[in-house]
């Protein structure tokens, strides 16, 4: 995994791989660099106490990189060039490891950053296969043109073929029209077809971050945001924007707690509900709060959840009750055409009423915006703008 990733959140989709791949019974090492990365970088701020750090170019880099408001910057060339010594260490090191395969964890942030250790990689060690997955490898047609240096890459969940295809291609077979599964091998013709989806995700195990201990994901200002999914997709799935619409499934409540208690005793006391319909069943969440409840877990929740017409005052008092401190609201619409245009599936009033609600059970609330969907005229932005505005008394943030 290579940075950048949101720091506040430890890696799940690289922990769910890693069980995978052991249950696989294939020899594998976990590589986190997002972190090494990031604890470095920090080391050097405040023990070598630089005034400002710069990169080679001269630009002065700010105090945390790794925070949502600076995404953008993993762009800059000037950024990856900071970062240099570290690429050329990682490829160094996997030269000399020899590896059949290395795996990268790709998303937006960090595609620059594993392009290069990727294409140092094939410089020295032609025969290793690359392999990718992670959020930019969520569609077929996508994937390949987002990271291209990959041999082979997972289109969606990984975790009931990424064993198998290690395994296959560590015996050094080359396996053409896999479920799930794209690659320069592939014929020009082929027909990508989707991979098995877990089911039942009781089934899988949990994350455990065992490859370095949990303690290593603690912030240089000891904040800790601890991921935890307990649902898989979107109930919803009819937003016009959305590339998280895909089938949903549930966590038991005892499930999802056990994983609360397990990463509580590590330490964690601050969880976020990593996923896209957090109340897409708003009954399986209070079964979830009830089971908290009951085991006397000192927790703090927050999570992101949609404007739902049965997420009413006593819904959100219950939340408040189970250590929920924080909620984002994908409201994205604030107009009624707009609303009608992502196909939102609610209405105006229900929006105010879901924020009245969530605040005064003493939950803060952030939102999110989206503008620029087709369709869109100046008199919704406008619209949008009005609205947002008569709602400030139950918007704490614009997230």
């Amino acid at each position: 995994d290579s940075p950048s990733r949101n720091m506040a959140f430890m890696p799940n989709g690289l922990a769910y791989v890693s069980n995978a791949l052991r249950k696989a019974g294939v020899n594998f090492q976990t590589v986190d660099l997002d972190i090494i990365a990031y604890h470095r970088y920090h080391v050097s701020r405040l023990f070598d106490a630089p005034d400002v750090i710069l990169t080679p170019d001269g630009n002065p880099l700010p105090e945390d990189p790794w925070l949502a408001e600076n995404y953008e910057l993993w762009q800059r060339p000037d950024t990856l060039e900071y970062f240099r010594p570290m690429i050329d260490e990682t490829v160094k090191a996997l030269a000399e490891a020899r590896p059949k395969i290395v795996g990268f964890s790709i998303q937006a942030c960090n595609v620059k950053f594993a392009k290069e250790v990727a294409k140092g990689v094939k410089a020295l060690l032609p025969d290793t296969l690359i392999l990718a997955g992670g959020y930019s490898c969520y569609q077929p047609f996508i994937g390949r043109l987002a990271f291209p240096e990959a041999d082979y890459m997972m289109i969606g969940e990984a975790d009931l073929n990424v064993g198998e295809l290690v395994r296959r291609l560590s015996a050094g077979e080359r396996p053409t029209g896999l479920p799930g599964v794209i690659s320069r091998f592939d014929p020009p013709d082929a027909n990508f077809r989707p991979g098995p989806m877990p089911k039942e995700l009781d089934a899988l195990d949990m994350p455990r971050y065992d490859w370095y201990g949990i303690d290593v994901y603690r912030n240089h200002n000891h904040y800790q945001l601890t991921p935890i999914i307990a649902s898989r997709g979107c109930r919803w799935s009819k937003c016009k924007f959305c590339a998280e619409r895909f089938f949903w499934r549930i966590r038991s409540p005892k499930n999802v707690v056990d994983e609360f208690e397990y990463l509580s005793g590590k330490g964690c006391d601050l969880f976020m509900f990593n996923e896209s319909d957090l109340n897409g069943m708003p009954e399986a969440l209070l079964e979830i709060c009830d089971e908290i409840i009951r085991r006397r877990l000192t927790i703090k929740l927050t999570g992101q959840l949609r404007i739902h017409k049965n997420s009413d005052r006593a819904f959100f008092d219950r939340l408040k009750e189970a250590g929920f401190v924080s909620l984002r609201f994908g409201v994205d619409a604030w107009a009624e055409n707009t609303l009608r245009l992502q196909l939102k599936g609610y209405t105006l009033d229900m929006i105010t009423q879901n924020l009245r609600d969530c605040l005064a059970s003493g939950i803060y609330t952030e939102v999110n915006i989206v503008l620029g969907v087709p369709g869109e005229t100046d008199d919704d932005i406008t619209q949008s703008i009005e609205f947002i505005a008569a709602n400030k008394p139950y918007i704490g943030r614009v997230a």
